[in-house]
Parts: structure tokens; C-alpha cells; sequence
């Protein structure tokens, strides 16, 4: 069997609107300017507290557990207020109808939390695709691989038949670090340049050209 891992925010679903809002939410409710878009940008991908600490890096402990707080709360409120603004990226369900068959596994490896994870599956009707799931709430944040290599561990799936399609170095790093392949999504978060420093092995312009690619990785 094959296993082929998904990124959700910048890969399946467009979500910066709803990242920004809850991030000037927690800063202004903190005291603090929000960061610009271009530096949220950078650390989409990571957990709640990673993030934090790469935008505001001379806070003090204390402090960085309160803005996570702010931050976490946030999300909360705009998910329960059904104020998510995320929209799947083109041609992403009709990808998945062709990659979801009896060779594959499709799994999800993201930053975001559970909760966020769900209601993203629950609104854009997708959550079947997965036969498994990590999120932040699982462990360390990517780079780090141990979530990504309890995930294939999980499976019983070989590293040589794993690919992981990510928008930004953090899911190309991760998948690096585990020693497994990876696909950059050229239409996310991080550069094409980034992408390929990072280590991709291919970059893909559109969802729809991935099974081919996959094929072409890790044999059809």
C-alpha cells in the first residue's frame, strides 16, 4: 500500500483570511500589533506555539503562554461563530475521488487542531478521504517527524511507498526529516524557491496533476 499525506492549510484549503483574523484578535487583545500578513505567511503550518514564538520572539515565557491563549480562543470563537473563511483549492475533490482507491492510503498531517481540523472536514464535506489523521494536538509540530513516522507506523506502510504534499518548507522539511518523499503545491503559502531549497522532489501547479506525479514517485 501506498500513503499519501496531506497538508490542510495552504494544500487542501485556502485559509489565511481566518488565520489572520484570529491572529489580529489575540495580538490586539494582547496589547500587541499584528504581525504582517507576509510574516503569518511564513509560519502557517506550525503549532499555535511555534508560531507565536517566531512572530513575537522576545516575549518572555509567562507571556507566550498567555498569547497562545489569546490565539487558541480566537480560533475557537470564529469556529464557533461559523466564521471560517477557507476555501478548498481547485480540483482538490475530484483529486482525491481519483487518488482514494485500493492501493492508497490518504492521511492528513497539519498544524492545525483538532477542532479546526474537524470543522474543516465537517464544512467542505471531505473528512471521508482520511483513513487517519495527526494534528497539533498529537505531538511536536512539523518539522519535527515523529508524528508523521507514528502515522506510518500506525498504517504498517513502508517509508519507500510514503509521499507527503505540503505548500511549505515546514511539510517538505517534515517529510525530509522522516526520511520519506515529498510534492510541493506551487498555489500555497511558501515559494516555489523555498519549496525547492526545502527539498521537494516535484512541485505540481494544480491538485489535479498530483496522481500522476505520485505515480511517477512511487510507481503506480
Amino acid at each position: 500500500m501506498r500513503l499519501i499525506i496531506f497538508d490542510c492549510d495552504g494544500t487542501l484549503v485556502d485559509s489565511q483570511k481566518s488565520i489572520m483574523n484570529a491572529i489580529v484578535t489575540a495580538w490586539e487583545s494582547f496589547g500587541l500589533n499584528p504581525p504582517k500578513l507576509s510574516s503569518v505567511l511564513q509560519v502557517i503550518g506550525l503549532t499555535i506555539q511555534d508560531s507565536v514564538r517566531v512572530l513575537e520572539p522576545d516575549l518572555n515565557e509567562n507571556d507566550y503562554g498567555k498569547l497562545e491563549k489569546e490565539f487558541y480562543s480566537a480560533f475557537v470563537n470564529l469556529n464557533e461563530q461559523a466564521k471560517i473563511e477557507e476555501e478548498l483549492f481547485p480540483n482538490v475533490v475530484e483529486t482525491l475521488n481519483v487518488l482514494n482507491d485500493d492501493k492508497s492510503y490518504l492521511a492528513v498531517l497539519t498544524g492545525k487542531g483538532n477542532l479546526g481540523l474537524q470543522n474543516t472536514f465537517k464544512n467542505k464535506n471531505i473528512g471521508e478521504y482520511f483513513i487517519a489523521t495527526k494534528t497539533s494536538d498529537c505531538g511536536p509540530g512539523k518539522p519535527n517527524p515523529q508524528t508523521m513516522n507514528e502515522l506510518i507506523a500506525e498504517l504498517g506502510v513502508e517509508k519507500e511507498s510514503v509521499v507527503m504534499i505540503g505548500d511549505t518548507t515546514h511539510d517538505i522539511l517534515t517529510a525530509k526529516n522522516a526520511g520519506v518523499k515529498s510534492i510541493g503545491v506551487s498555489f500555497g503559502y511558501h515559494s516555489v524557491g523555498e519549496l525547492v531549497k526545502a527539498g521537494a522532489n516535484e512541485i505540481v501547479d494544480d491538485f489535479s496533476n498530483l496522481p500522476s506525479v505520485i505515480d511517477t514517485l512511487l510507481g503506480s
